[in-house]
């Protein structure tokens, strides 16, 4: 079994949500739900989960394989809301709404352009 890779981006204190995690998971199972048929240059977003520990809100999303390069990160106000840009993925999720409460997360929406998924996450 393949260990995955945990990549970390420290972010500024925004809403108490100050890491994320993008993580290579392991080849799924052929039937799977959620596994996508990928070219050798997309990744698919396999998992979205939020966890809280000592006042800190971490999201880690599970990935195919490692994303080329650094996802674009920035904020929208009224309401607040991060956003995500992963350049090469595809949404292997099989939904576009993930309802996630932990810390100031309530919500993660998915959207997909033939060039990038984009997450926003609801504050």
């Amino acid at each position: 079994m393949m260990k995955p890779k945990i990549f970390l981006f420290a972010l500024s204190a925004i809403a108490s949500v100050a890491v994320v995690g993008f993580a290579a998971l392991p080849a799924q199972a052929a039937g799977d739900p959620m596994s996508v048929v990928a070219s050798a240059d997309v990744s698919a977003l396999q998992t979205v989960r939020a966890t809280e520990s000592n006042g800190v809100t971490a999201l880690r999303f599970g990935l195919s394989k490692p994303i080329a390069g650094q996802p674009e990160i920035f904020r929208i106000s009224s309401p607040e809301r991060l956003v995500f840009d992963l350049k090469g993925t595809v949404n292997g999720t099989g939904a576009k709404a993930h309802p996630i409460q932990a810390g100031p997360v309530n919500s993660v929406n998915m959207g997909q352009t033939d060039k990038l998924v984009r997450v926003v996450v609801g504050l």
